[in-house]
């Protein structure tokens, strides 16, 4: 450290998914980047798909230590993005990092070196292969899917959670850690993760259990008004991926079978996806309206979930709870299973649903939480305010980046 204000380090961030005024990835690949700036001098490698959104807005807010780089393979990522989708993308993406970013540390000489997104412990990049101290995470996809919900899945997601169940390619996270003398820290999306992650190696100075996702001071609006009367409206946000429980979602829609009830699915992207909904609301017999809406911004989003009775995710595992924290900024409460990174969620400010013994008894113990939500508005409006003091306590993004910095301080003593 030599030669350099010990308080303004050169951080190198690895986000592949980055892009402002976005949630999700893209959105904590974004604000990690920009609220780190503030303290440290960041150069961040992400994928030349966000240039154009960065751009953008590097014009409004002039930060000269904010510093994006790209590889020049413009072409071919963005045709094997299309092509072959992000998984193959991602992995030549970092293949194709090391000889780059080996170049730019001999120029600007890197103190720590970050992943952020994607938040996989998957994934081989230039952290590991680096003399630099690294920083991994948050990271996830060590979540197991309880045994009863694998009927819901498809023949390929079912082959995939076998690989997580019976834990066949975690060997690879193991080998990674001990490849490189780096000093390591290690951050967990959820202690499930934790649990089934949590190798040993000497170069691992520490882990902890530490969500992705942050807000703004300026995205918790006043819940003053919050109490909604009319129609019981209730939104879900992501994919209609089997695993993320949407079936499971129908067949208590058909337990309770309440005609006053409303619910937006946001995000449905394919035909394929539009096909699948219509054909588990024909099979369940879904008497309630059921709106299914494409991809929308981030503030269109936060609007809806502002004008809803309650947030709605029955995934079977997750990683970071982000469409779950999103909700509670603007005082929506949520309904959900106790997986994965839903584990660090307080049972008061949270409507938490356990895996019981059988798909059956979860089913009818969600149904009836559904219920509850339903017959006391006023109560669900009070978890509502407890989970966004909740949100705003935890997962402000100029705390989180202090704890950060911490992390970095501790790794170049």
């Amino acid at each position: 450290m030599e030669g350099k204000l010990v308080n303004r380090l050169n951080i190198l961030l690895l986000a592949y998914s980055c892009r402002p005024n976005v949630g999700s990835e893209p959105g904590v690949g974004w604000n990690t980047a920009l609220e780190s700036s503030k303290l440290h001098n960041v150069y961040v490698f992400t994928h030349i798909s966000n240039k154009k959104f960065i751009d953008e807005e590097l014009l409004k807010i002039k930060n000269p230590n904010l510093n994006f780089l790209y590889l020049n393979f413009h072409n071919f990522f963005l045709d094997l993005n299309k092509r072959y989708g992000t998984r193959v993308d991602y992995f030549f993406w970092n293949l194709f990092s090391f000889k780059f970013l080996s170049r730019l540390d001999q120029e600007i000489n890197f103190d720590i070196v970050h992943h952020v997104t994607f938040n996989q412990y998957r994934s081989i990049n230039f952290g590991f292969f680096t003399k630099k101290p690294f920083v991994f995470g948050p990271i996830g996809g060590a979540e197991n899917i309880k045994f009863y919900f694998l009927k819901d899945l498809s023949f390929t997601t079912f082959i995939k959670e076998i690989f997580r169940i019976f834990k066949i390619d975690i060997w690879l996270f193991s080998f990674l850690l001990k490849i490189n003398s780096n000093n390591k820290f290690i951050l967990y999306s959820s202690f499930e993760n934790q649990k089934n992650l949590n190798f040993k190696s000497n170069y691992i100075l520490d882990s902890e259990v530490y969500p992705a996702i942050g807000f703004s001071n300026t995205d918790f609006p006043s819940l003053n008004s919050r109490i909604l009367n009319g129609d019981f409206s209730m939104i879900y946000a992501g994919r209609a991926e089997d695993w993320k429980g949407l079936e499971f979602l129908f067949r208590v829609l058909n337990k309770i079978q309440i005609k006053k009830i409303s619910l937006k699915l946001i995000g449905i992207r394919s035909l394929e996806e539009r096909f699948k909904i219509e054909n588990w609301i024909k099979k369940y017999k879904i008497n309630c309206e059921i709106i299914i809406v494409d991809s929308i911004p981030r503030n269109e989003l936060l609007n809806l979930l502002g004008n809803s009775n309650l947030f709605v995710y029955p995934a079977f595992r997750d990683s970071g709870s982000m469409a779950i924290l999103e909700a509670s900024v603007v005082g929506c409460p949520t309904l959900c299973l106790k997986v994965g990174g839903q584990d660090l969620l307080p049972e008061d400010s949270f409507l938490l649903v356990d895996l019981f013994e059988s798909y059956e008894i979860t089913l009818v113990k969600f149904s009836e939480k559904l219920m509850w939500s339903y017959e006391n508005r006023d109560k669900l409006h009070e978890i509502g305010i407890k989970a966004q003091a909740f949100a705003s306590k935890n997962y402000q993004w100029s705390d989180k980046i202090l704890f950060y910095n911490e992390i970095y301080k501790s790794l170049i003593k």
